[in-house]
C-alpha cells in the first residue's frame, strides 16, 4: 500500500514538472489541465447527459464479465502449462509457436477484410497513422491500421473523428487481441507481459 502511493505521488509530480517545462519551452501558459506529451487529436467535447448513464453501466458490466472470463480461462491455460510445459526446451517451443502465430494473425488478418477500404481524410491530424496495406492510394484498411500500428496510435485512431471503422474490422480486431492476450498471457518470455502486437 506504501509503494502504491510513492508511485501515484511520484507520478503526479513527475506530470506536473513535464506540464511546466512543456509549456515553458513552448512558450505557452502554463495549464493544469494540459496532458503533457499525450495527445489524441481535436475531438468535440460533448456534455455527457442521464440517459448516458444506462450505456455506461452496461459497458462496465460487459469489462467486468470479460474480465473475468479473462482471468477464468488464463488460470486454465497456466494449469496446463504447468503440467505440459515442464522443460525449457517446450516452453522455448511454446513462445516460438505463439510469436509466430501471433505475427501470422496480425499481418494476414487484414486480408479478410481487405474490401473494406475507407477514404483518407487529408486534413485528419493522424492521417499518416493509416495504413494503406491492400487499399488504393487515399484509402486506409481499418483493420490493418488497427493491428499494425502501435497500440498508442491504435487509440489515437479510436478517438479520431474521420477515423471510421466498421463492425467486421472491429469485432476482428478484438477477438484477435483478446484470445491471443488470454493464450500468450503467462509464457515463459523474460520481458514483463508478452501481448500480440
Amino acid at each position: 500500500f506504501e509503494l502504491t502511493w510513492k508511485i501515484f505521488f511520484s507520478s503526479s509530480i513527475s506530470t506536473f514538472v513535464l506540464n511546466l517545462m512543456s509549456a515553458i519551452k513552448r512558450g505557452e501558459t502554463v495549464h493544469i489541465t494540459n496532458a503533457g506529451l499525450i495527445k489524441f487529436g481535436s475531438y468535440i467535447s460533448t456534455p455527457y447527459v442521464l440517459t448516458d448513464f444506462p450505456f455506461f453501466v452496461i459497458l462496465g458490466i460487459c469489462g467486468g464479465l470479460l474480465g473475468s472470463f479473462f482471468n477464468f480461462i488464463n488460470d486454465k491455460v497456466n494449469v496446463l502449462r504447468k503440467i505440459y510445459l515442464n522443460t525449457n526446451w517446450k516452453k522455448v517451443l511454446e513462445t516460438l509457436f505463439l510469436t509466430t502465430l501471433t505475427a501470422c494473425l496480425i499481418s494476414l488478418a487484414p486480408l479478410i477484410t481487405r474490401q473494406s477500404c475507407q477514404k483518407v481524410h487529408p486534413e485528419s491530424e493522424l492521417a499518416t497513422e493509416f495504413i494503406q496495406y491492400t487499399c488504393k492510394d487515399g484509402y486506409y484498411s481499418p483493420l490493418a491500421t488497427l493491428l499494425l500500428n502501435p497500440e498508442g496510435n491504435t487509440i489515437r485512431a479510436f478517438l479520431n473523428q474521420q477515423a471510421i471503422f466498421e463492425y467486421n474490422p472491429l469485432l476482428l480486431h478484438f477477438l484477435i487481441w483478446y484470445l491471443m492476450t488470454i493464450v500468450t498471457y503467462g509464457t515463459a518470455v523474460p520481458a514483463g507481459l508478452f501481448l500480440p502486437g
